[in-house]
């Protein structure tokens, strides 16, 4: 049994056993993961810093592919529906739509992506949980990165939308690679 099926049952055994719990529970407590994250902020314009990217990475690497990406859709169809989950309490189809729209979107390749990864062997070394990690982040980016230049143009972009985060995203990748390996092994100790 992987570690992210034993995460998994580890959460139904606080909320009970079967298909409410794998379909409705796990995802609303990882998507309530990814609204809190995405409150934590640095208001850049146009792209803020948040945890999110972190925090979607973090629900691929310990629930795996299938759940991380079932946890970033119910994510977003909250945002979608109208609940402010998205970064700075906003929420709906003009901020999917818009210059961040395409870093959300990137949650789920990128979640699906790490997640994979770890499940096949990569969380056994920090150094490959940190490249799992890494390949999901640049993941995340491609869509980000291109659907901002759609509205600022690729040079702006660049550097409103990639080059700030340099920083930032170094210290998530190391969070990362430091705090998803200890979740791997408590669920296969």
């Amino acid at each position: 049994m992987t570690a992210s099926i034993k995460m998994q049952s580890r959460i139904m055994d606080l909320f009970g056993h079967g298909a409410i719990a794998n379909n409705l529970v796990i995802p609303l407590f990882g998507s309530l993961l990814l609204a809190l994250a995405a409150q934590i902020t640095i208001p850049l314009q146009p792209v803020p810093v948040t945890l999110q990217s972190a925090a979607a990475l973090f629900v691929g690497m310990i629930f795996g592919p299938k759940m991380g990406v079932r946890i970033i859709l119910a994510y977003l169809l909250e945002g979608l529906c109208g609940l402010p989950v998205f970064a700075n309490f906003s929420w709906g189809l003009p901020v999917l739509l818009g210059p961040t729209g395409g870093y959300l979107l990137g949650f789920i390749p990128a979640a699906a992506l790490s997640g994979y990864l770890l499940q096949n062997g990569w969380a056994k070394q920090r150094c490959t949980t940190f490249l799992a990690a890494l390949l999901g982040t640049l993941v995340l980016f491609i869509p980000g990165y291109f659907v901002l230049a759609y509205f600022v143009g690729f040079h702006n972009a660049y550097l409103f939308g990639v080059a700030p985060f340099y920083l930032v995203e170094s210290v998530k990748l190391i969070l990362l690679t430091y705090s998803v390996p200890y979740f791997w092994r408590s669920t296969t100790g």
